[in-house]
């Protein structure tokens, strides 16, 4: 098969499409697949008469487009090379219709003067070939309102960079997260900082670590300064790191804090299962899957996130013998494992295509 991603995302929002677009497409390369990336610019372009990315795009045989489908420039584009037999679906990991106005893209997707945005994409993306997400409540959303054809393709991660990580020697119990600015809110809403605040408390070892490029989120912990860590943001060049800054956790949490968390993927709990680390989760559609091999908050109260770090804390062996095991249940949820879905999932959508154009699906008798 022959793959084109049209990625979106800016050198800011660059975890989304490592996660979405560079991560399987260096897998289907792998597999002998072909792959191509383009700009949202470059894909404006390719339906005019006898422009040089026209020939690009034509080469492939479908088009799975990140995000923005919400310009009037962009859907001309898409129909286009719908109408000539290429399936154009629209990947989306983020909840666009609840997006909190901390969020930075809440200009963008809310603001009065550009609020034609979201509903462009609302009007849009029915009349495509469909859309895909990591999350399956985001499907959910799209298909009430009328998106026909919905693709649940996981995050699943590069398991490349989990290999051969180790823990160093440290200090007291380490409790970390690391995170975008989207997870402001997270902070906000989730009763965990509180939770934290009390756990600390009571086990004057512990401290915690926060990586990322939101200091707010470390700002707004209540425990005294001595006792916490801002490690920044890993560069995007430099991610390969993360997995062995995450390794060094004794625990992980993954809070999530309202509606809009409610359509996060399953990430924040799946990286610490892939480093052999413990982890802490709000309970929800995000960790659904991923449930059974971790610890689940199942009251939203500072009391009950305490009482999981304490736990944690005095019975950590317990804990890391079920981090063994979710480590080798992680093993599967790598794109590497998973790479036969990926294809047979898009397989599917370019069959499904050339079908509605008159051709047949295999082993389909039509009558």
């Amino acid at each position: 098969m022959k793959i084109l991603y049209v990625v979106c995302d800016t050198e800011a929002e660059w975890n989304s499409s490592r996660w979405r677009c560079m991560i399987p497409a260096a897998a289907m390369r792998k597999a002998g697949h072909s792959v191509g990336m383009m700009k949202p610019i470059e894909f404006v372009a390719s339906y005019n008469e006898g422009a040089e990315e026209g020939r690009f795009v034509g080469q492939y045989d479908i088009i799975i487009f990140q995000r923005n489908m919400c310009e009037p420039e962009l859907f001309r584009a898409a129909t286009y090379w719908s109408g000539a037999g290429k399936p154009v679906i629209v990947d989306l990991d983020d909840y666009y219709a609840g997006l909190p106005p901390t969020n930075r893209a809440w200009e963008f997707w809310h603001n009065a003067e550009q609020s034609t945005h979201l509903r462009q994409m609302m009007t849009y993306l029915p009349l495509l070939d469909g859309v895909s997400s990591p999350s399956k409540k985001i499907l959910e959303d799209w298909q009430e309102l009328g998106v026909k054809h919905t693709y649940w393709m996981p995050n699943y991660a590069d398991g490349s960079h989990f290999i051969n990580l180790s823990k160093e020697p440290h200090d007291g119990f380490v409790v970390g997260w690391g995170g975008s600015h989207s997870h402001y809110d997270t902070w906000v809403r989730s009763a965990c900082k509180e939770g934290i605040r009390l756990a600390f408390e009571a086990r004057p070892d512990m401290r915690a670590v926060v990586y990322g490029a939101d200091a707010r989120v470390f700002e707004m912990l209540p425990v005294p300064n001595e006792r916490k860590t801002y490690a920044g943001l890993i560069a995007p060049n430099e991610i390969q790191k993360w997995p062995q800054a995450l390794a060094q956790f004794d625990v992980a949490l993954a809070p999530l804090g309202g509606q809009y968390d409610q359509r996060r993927s399953w990430i924040h709990a799946l990286e610490p299962m892939l480093c052999n680390v413990p982890w802490i989760g709000s309970s929800g559609f995000p960790f659904a899957d991923v449930a059974s091999y971790g610890h689940v908050v199942c009251q939203e109260t500072p009391k009950a996130w305490a009482e999981m770090l304490i736990d944690a804390h005095d019975n950590y062996a317990e804990w890391t013998a079920l981090a063994e095991r979710a480590y080798v249940q992680a093993l599967g949820y790598t794109m590497e494992r998973n790479i036969g879905q990926y294809a047979q999932t898009i397989a599917k959508i370019i069959q499904r295509r050339r079908a509605a154009m008159g051709g047949r699906l295999p082993g389909v008798t039509t009558v």
